[in-house]
């Protein structure tokens, strides 16, 4: 068993070959969509649609061996590729909780069709016996249904379509959480950075103080950093070392905003 509270550089199928089985209490992630991004040199995010999907599956497989029988897996992943990620998942295992729509600020137009404004994040378990706080958030009832008693039941609930949560943007405005490339440009460092409110909505929901969370794909280090806030413990693996170097940065800082004065 890999040591907790660290991020480990690395592919993260062959970095989960070292947990133990059912040792994780909650996977969340979001990996590369295979839209062509830029993540450096260590990565390609470019595969035939046949060989992206059959790698999604031996990572998949890999959560599935490490999760506790009470534990969750969130993936926010491309809506292009959500049903097909979703049958992967089935037959790997996994049960079938949520397609949560989370309305994404970027807009990805096209000429044939309607214009994308969202992306997709499957929440799925392992076992019926889950782990799951009804009211970790809640928020004003804005879907009323025709039943009043209904209604009364839902208490603020939250619901599967999340709207107050900003994607990260740069521009004349810059979103707070935003961590630049350190080249004078108004670029981000990374190219999909995941908002903390994602993260920390599916950690909040799915464990409890002390829990051990993973994230495959760490990124510049969101997962790790909203579990250190939440009082969570985590493992995250990333494959490019320029990313783990700003997310243990994040680390040590405690804060976006400290990273950024520095």
């Amino acid at each position: 068993m890999l040591k907790i509270n660290e991020i480990y550089q690395g592919d993260c199928v062959e970095r989960m070959k070292q947990l133990d089985n059912n040792s994780v209490d909650l996977v969340v992630t979001d990996p590369p969509f295979n839209y062509n991004k830029n993540y450096g040199k260590t990565s390609n995010d470019n595969l035939k649609e046949v060989e992206y999907l059959e790698w999604c599956k031996k990572w998949i497989v890999e959560c599935y061996r490490i999760l506790k029988n009470e534990g969750s897996i969130y993936i926010k992943i491309a809506h292009k590729y959500s049903y097909k990620i979703s049958n992967i998942l089935e037959q790997v295992g996994f049960i079938y909780q949520n397609q949560i729509i989370w309305k994404n600020v970027s807009c990805f137009p096209a000429k044939t069709r309607f214009a994308t404004l969202y992306e997709v994040i499957l929440f799925f378990t392992k076992s019926k016996d889950y782990y799951f706080d009804t009211y970790a958030e809640t928020i004003p009832n804005k879907f009323r249904s025709w039943t009043p008693t209904r209604d009364a039941k839902l208490k603020g609930q939250m619901g599967d379509i999340w709207l107050d949560i900003k994607a990260i943007y740069t521009g004349t405005v810059k979103h707070p959480e935003v961590i630049l490339k350190r080249d004078g440009s108004n670029k981000k460092a990374h190219p999909c950075q995941m908002p903390k409110g994602l993260s920390s909505r599916a950690i909040k929901f799915s464990t409890k103080e002390g829990d051990l969370v993973l994230d495959p794909f760490g990124g510049t280090g969101t997962t790790a950093v909203t579990c250190k806030e939440l009082n969570r413990n985590f493992i995250s693996f990333e494959i490019n070392p320029e990313y783990i170097k700003i997310a243990n940065r994040r680390l040590e800082q405690g804060s976006i905003r400290d990273w950024l004065k520095c």
